[in-house]
């Protein structure tokens, strides 16, 4: 059997230890999977569905490419030039120490109420997993191909952008796929508990309150659903960029 099918087939064994545990012991805060896929259905016809996960897509890519583009800048720099990380090394750890939903406060005191906080918040996450991935992988590049640039008369930039920078880019990659689904969580809470009036979280959490469960684990089940597809269309650009690895 083709390896291909092995993930629909873990998905087939999860809805179908759902299902049983609904029939076995019809635990009162369970659908089953019709009752959630039939709600599903129905919160897609109406349309709302689509502006929820729009916006929380939205501002999860949003923060998370922000986030992205500034700790990728800021690794290559502290990677390149080891002095730099030593100097700002406590600096570097202390931030990324800080849980975002911790300076939610702060954010709303700088930057309003709105998405704006949201994404600024997310953006800081990333950029200190981005950071760090990306200036490790500069600087632990390997060391023979290094030799054997400098060897053949490479300096500089082109030392960087044909050894150093490839090199770190599987390192990159895993940040890349840790961030966007560290995105995807930060924006999902911030809107359950931070004055949103839409998207996944806002849903998940106004199902709750309201008790409507069927309604509950389907936009528990769509939020999953898109952070899979996040963390795959990250594994496809990675495909590309990263062909040369030969997986």
């Amino acid at each position: 059997m083709s390896k291909k099918l092995d993930p629909y087939i873990g998905l087939f064994l999860l809805l179908f230890l759902w299902y049983l545990t609904v029939n076995i012991w019809e635990p009162v805060f369970l659908p089953s999977p019709l009752e959630t896929f039939s709600k599903l259905l129905e919160l897609a016809k109406s349309g709302q569905l689509l502006k929820d996960v729009l916006a929380t897509t939205y501002g999860a890519l949003v923060g998370f490419l922000s986030g992205a583009l500034i700790g990728i800048f800021l690794g290559i720099i502290v990677g390149y030039f080891t002095r730099v990380y030593s100097t700002f090394s406590f600096v570097i750890d202390f931030f990324r120490s800080i849980p975002p939903i911790a300076l939610f406060p702060l954010a709303i005191i700088f930057l309003g109420i709105g998405l704006l906080p949201k994404i600024a918040l997310i953006a800081f996450a990333v950029t200190w997993v981005l950071l760090i991935n990306t200036a490790y992988g500069v600087l632990y590049s390997s060391a023979t191909r290094k030799k054997a640039a400098l060897l053949l008369g490479a300096k500089g930039r082109q030392l960087f952008a044909d050894v150093l920078f490839p090199e770190a880019l599987p390192q990159i990659y895993s940040g890349l796929r840790i961030a966007v689904s560290l995105s995807l969580i930060l924006m999902v809470t911030f809107e359950m508990f931070f004055g949103s009036t839409s998207g996944l979280g806002f849903r998940i959490y106004e199902s709750a309150l309201t008790y409507k469960i069927t309604e509950l684990y389907s936009y528990i089940f769509v939020t999953g659903f898109l952070g899979f597809a996040l963390n795959k269309a990250v594994v496809f650009f990675e495909k590309i960029n990263l062909h040369w690895l030969g997986n």
